[in-house]
């Protein structure tokens, strides 16, 4: 098996699980929620000044980023998403 039929796989028990768990709940209808506003999101981002103003563009796009986990809050450390990238440069002996 390739490791992307794998990951896919997995996936799919973890969300059976979470099924039989705990049915179709909150969490679940507010994540497939989430996913079909995204494009009304991309859409607002990119909207002219005079239809969305430049604070709302700013807060949407803040949004997206915290969201995806790329801001590095304490909310999503905790929960155990990290996507920090460090780089290290040793400039002497």
């Amino acid at each position: 098996m390739t490791c992307v039929r794998i990951l896919f796989l997995s996936m799919i028990c973890h969300a059976i699980d979470e099924l039989k768990k705990d049915g179709v709940k909150f969490k679940l209808k507010a994540r497939l929620q989430a996913e079909l506003m995204l494009k009304r999101i991309w859409d607002m981002a990119h909207e002219k000044y005079e239809v969305v103003p430049p604070a709302v563009q700013a807060d949407l796009l803040k949004f997206v980023v915290r969201a995806a986990g790329y801001d590095g809050s304490k909310d999503q450390v905790a929960g155990g998403q990290t996507n920090a990238l460090q780089i290290n440069i040793q400039l002497g002996p």
